[in-house]
């Protein structure tokens, strides 16, 4: 079954396994109350969308959602700085045409979705560290982004209500948390309080530091091309909630600092149409944009979306 998520942004899938079933209701089954019986009141402005005509979405519901958005990122926004070391790479650096890192297996998973929660910060955090530490063993293990979630408070982030990759790197290397496995600390989607106590078996990695990079189109290339998948923050205009494919272009999507409302994966850049692009992995699911992906323009910086703004790396050691 596919439903209209909370955000209405994608789709979500729901997968029944049905082990039974009777040929007629049992009596009374259908009986249900009615909303007056409930006294739940019902918006007078409430409609159902038909998604292939409107695609569910009014310029209204698509303002309250970039309003959302931008809750959840901003009570950090500019407080993180110096918390992650500078890259500013090296000038005669020369990058590939194109580059991404779903070409090497082991570093990259498929997009997952963080649902009715404002956590596509844990989730542009954890993923990072993903492509850490498949850079380092050849094996791709996705790692628990409700850990990130539950146990990085102390660098002033707030769960599903929004936070930064720089302080929960930050916060990471200050507590020396041991960072577990998606399998063993599975995402809910809702915070709850840290689980500390990981067995030596199920601890994945530490975090030692992290990486700023200037916010240079060549660095970030070369950041990514040498050193791994990269969070980045970006700007979330209302066309781009409707991506469906090829290179992002709006020129009303700039990326000052202020701008970025959402955090993302950093993967790599390719050609498309004739126009260099940004890889960017979304977790919105793989049912929105290309395949979960976005491609955003990277030839004019100004309005790239804040790509080369904000972006960190991790550095890990093994356990």
């Amino acid at each position: 079954m596919k439903a209209i998520s909370m955000y209405q942004s994608h789709y979500d899938v729901y997968i029944l396994d049905i082990d039974s079933y009777t040929p007629s209701a049992m009596p009374g089954f259908w009986n249900y109350p009615s909303l007056d019986e409930c006294n739940v009141p019902v918006p007078a402005d409430s409609k159902v969308h038909d998604f292939h005509k409107s695609h569910g979405l009014s310029s209204g519901r698509i303002a309250q959602i970039r309003r959302s958005l931008g809750r959840r990122r901003s009570s950090l926004r500019g407080d993180d700085e110096g918390a992650c070391k500078r890259f500013s790479g090296h000038q005669d650096y020369v990058p590939p045409k194109t580059f991404s890192w779903r070409d090497v297996p082991g570093v990259v998973g498929p997009p997952r979705d963080q649902v009715a929660c404002g956590s596509c910060w844990a989730f542009g955090t954890a993923e990072a560290m993903e492509g850490q530490l498949g850079l380092k063993t050849g094996i791709f293990r996705p790692l628990s982004v409700n850990q990130v979630m539950d146990c990085t408070w102390d660098g002033n982030n707030n769960g599903c209500n929004g936070g930064e990759a720089g302080p929960a790197y930050r916060s990471m290397v200050n507590q020396t948390l041991r960072v577990t496995y998606e399998e063993f600390y599975p995402y809910i989607g809702v915070t709850g309080q840290c689980k500390r106590n990981i067995p030596d078996e199920e601890t994945a990695l530490l975090v030692k530091d992290c990486l700023k990079i200037d916010p240079s189109t060549k660095v970030l290339k070369e950041a990514i091309a040498t050193l791994g998948p990269a969070t980045i923050g970006i700007n979330v205009p209302e066309g781009m909630l409707l991506y469906t494919d090829g290179a992002y272009t709006d020129m009303t999507c700039t990326g000052a600092k202020s701008d970025l409302v959402h955090e993302v994966l950093l993967t790599g850049w390719t050609i498309i149409d004739g126009k260099e692009a940004w890889e960017i992995k979304n977790s919105w699911s793989s049912y929105w944009g290309k395949d979960g992906y976005i491609y955003i323009q990277s030839e004019d910086q100004e309005h790239n979306c804040g790509v080369t703004t904000d972006a960190k790396i991790p550095i890990i050691d093994l356990l």
